[in-house]
């Protein structure tokens, strides 16, 4: 009888696939039936090697170097996984895909790894690896080598298809990156944001992960680039589009990898019409790698879980901000304080249904009895992550009373909100600045 599949935790699936354990190494006929075991089987990734590689290649060299040494295994691990990338550059189906599925699984399971994904539980995570290969997905290993720059891309990039994604690493390669081979893997998924849809056709929605060995250290100090390929048909349908990261729209960069009708950028300086695909793209920070031996075994010890992912490209309609913390009495040329303090002035930035969205710059002024405007000191602020700007400097030159109210940047002064109408939203209460 079959190991059963489902919604597990991890602990729940240890027990299982124990109990499973001396079920026999039969070829999988479907995707639920990929695992035998968490234990390092070394027979069965030869097995399996011989499957999707056949006889005499160098996929099956590697696996026939696979011992119960699970440090020892990293190297060649990486060239199973480097040759089943090679088999999956126009994807993979049917049993093939499954069986590289399983040989990725069962090889993570023999050698000392990290994954940035603590969802891992084993069962689900052969289907997902089955994703990767499928034409949809991605799946390459990066960094063998010194300089490594060659762009990571799904399998349906060069087909100009709607969903493609893929990542554009620092100019110092990925080696220098990532800290050593990598493993990147992704496919795409159902929507998760509340925000408008890039598209009347749907949503566009990518996840990436990574595998690497366990001493590999990542620098920090470096960052990359993630895009997605999404199809609009005007200049007007993709100046309002950006990228929404977890749950935060994130500001703008450029990607120029997928395939286009021409050479516009989603940027401030786009003009005239497009029709085609056109690359999304936003700049992300090295993930915080989680700390186990084994990816099959990872219950989220540390670090921040799926790092790359997931990336959406979405329409926030408008920018909407509100206070936080709110302003309260202060003295003129001083730093003004909030109504919590120590904490400083705060203002937020959303999209339309509430996403928070970084990297908008807020202004925020002063209107005094006389109805004029009072501009202040250290004014301006970018919001953060979390779509919140603080203001801890912020002061007014002039005594008297004031009602604050904060406002978007002009669109040329900050193109994230570019296309966008400018809001401006009031504090709700007068302050006085005194001598």
């Amino acid at each position: 009888m079959p190991c059963p599949r489902g919604a597990l935790s991890v602990l729940a699936v240890v027990g299982i696939l124990a109990a499973c354990d001396n079920a026999p190494d039969a070829g999988p006929t479907a995707p639920q039936f990929q695992l035998s075991g968490l234990a390092c089987k070394p027979a069965t990734v030869q097995k399996l090697a011989r499957s999707v590689f056949g006889n005499g290649t160098p996929g099956l060299a590697a696996a026939q170097l696979i011992t119960t040494n699970q440090t020892a295994n990293v190297a060649p691990a990486f060239t199973i996984f480097n040759e089943i990338g090679k088999k999956a550059a126009g994807g993979l189906t049917g049993q093939s895909k499954w069986d590289a599925a399983n040989l990725t699984v069962q090889t993570i399971a023999c050698a000392a790894v990290v994954s940035s994904d603590a969802s891992v539980n084993a069962l689900e995570d052969t289907v997902q690896f089955g994703a990767a290969l499928d034409l949809k997905g991605a799946y390459a290993v990066r960094g063998l080598s010194a300089g490594d720059v060659a762009d990571v891309k799904s399998h349906n990039a060069d087909l100009s298809q709607t969903g493609a994604s893929g990542i554009r690493p620092p100019s110092q390669g990925f080696r220098e990156w990532q800290g050593g081979q990598t493993l990147f893997y992704g496919y795409p998924r159902a929507g998760f944001s509340n925000e408008a849809p890039a598209t009347p056709s749907g949503r566009v929605a990518f996840d990436w992960f990574t595998v690497k060995p366990l001493t590999a250290a990542t620098n920090g100090d470096l960052s990359a680039t993630v895009g997605i390929c999404v199809n609009v048909t005007s200049s007007g349908d993709a100046v309002k589009l950006r990228v929404q990261h977890e749950q935060t729209i994130i500001p703008i960069a450029s990607f120029q990898v997928c395939p286009t009708t021409g050479s516009l950028r989603l940027d401030q300086g786009r003009t005239g019409p497009l029709t085609g695909l056109e690359w999304l793209a936003r700049t992300f920070f090295a993930p915080t790698e989680l700390h186990a031996a084994s990816l099959l075994l990872t219950t989220s010890p540390g670090g921040t879980a799926k790092k790359f992912s997931p990336y959406e490209v979405v329409n926030p309609d408008s920018v909407q901000l509100a206070f936080g913390n709110r302003p309260a009495d202060g003295m003129v040329n001083q730093s003004i304080p909030s109504t919590v303090p120590p904490a400083p002035i705060t203002v937020t930035a959303k999209g339309e249904q509430d996403t928070p969205w970084e990297g908008v710059s807020i202004q925020i002024f002063g209107i005094n009895n006389n109805g004029l405007k009072v501009p202040f000191t250290n004014s301006i602020a970018v919001t953060d992550s979390t779509g919140t700007a603080a203001f801890p400097l912020i002061a007014s030159p002039k005594t008297g009373g004031f009602n604050l109210y904060a406002v978007t940047l002009a669109p040329q002064n900050d193109p994230d909100v570019a296309n966008f109408a400018a809001d401006t939203t009031s504090a709700g209460q007068r302050i006085n600045i005194r001598p």
